[in-house]
């Protein structure tokens, strides 16, 4: 059996891997022009000039707008309180209120297939877990597309071949990658995944033929 992580509604593309310093390619944040504030009916997400390419994909379209907050558990975060409004957002590019106060993390999907297309920090707490949601999807990312025939893991090289420079071989189960890597190990039974975030937390996935050790379960039971 493998561990099968929260699994997006997107395509992602490896060579576009940025670990802990981007999001996932389509999902898109502050780096894009995308910002929250505080408005006087809740937080507002901003769209910038630089963001007109993002808002071309929700404009005019039915949208689910969230905020949530995050409940810290054993060494990472989960997500408490949420609460989203179903709304079209405006044609031209425009703020959206999301009448929300009081979160950690607000988002802005698609209605149709819940896509994700926003996520925002607004609290440290909340850049925290939005930071070690997406270092968790990452570590399980070669695994998503192997036959479910077997259980058994694939070599190292095979996984860096795939990664295209976005993973490194690990020297050891307990191995620490460098930032912004994913690093591999395999004895052929046993896998670990491990990656740091912004902060330089190591997380990991460790699974053997009948255990699995690791510290994102959170995460990965997030239904995203």
């Amino acid at each position: 059996m493998r561990l099968r992580p929260l699994l997006f509604v997107l395509v992602l593309s490896l060579a576009l891997l940025g670990v802990a310093q981007s999001a996932p390619a389509q999902v898109v944040g502050e780096k894009q022009g995308v910002t929250v504030v505080r408005g006087s009916h809740g937080y507002v997400i901003r769209f910038s000039k630089r963001a007109a390419k993002v808002y071309r994909r929700i404009a005019g379209r039915r949208v689910i707008v969230g905020c949530g907050t995050v409940v810290p558990t054993n060494g990472g975060f989960s997500v408490g309180d949420d609460m989203s409004t179903l709304l079209r957002a405006p044609r031209k590019r425009h703020s959206i209120s999301t009448l929300r106060e009081g979160s950690d993390f607000c988002t802005i999907r698609l209605r149709a297939a819940r896509e994700l297309v926003v996520i925002l920090p607004v609290t440290a707490n909340g850049r925290t877990f939005i930071d070690e949601l997406f270092t968790a999807f990452y570590l399980d990312l070669p695994f998503l597309s192997l036959d479910d025939s077997t259980d058994a893991p694939p070599s190292v090289a095979l996984v860096l071949e795939r990664g295209r420079g976005a993973y490194v071989a690990l020297d050891g189960p307990d191995g620490t990658p460098p930032a912004g890597k994913v690093g591999y190990w395999t004895d052929g039974v046993r896998w670990v995944t491990a990656a740091l975030t912004t902060a330089g937390r190591r997380l990991f996935i460790d699974q053997g033929p009948e255990v699995i050790t690791t510290n994102v379960l959170p995460y990965l039971l997030n239904d995203w």
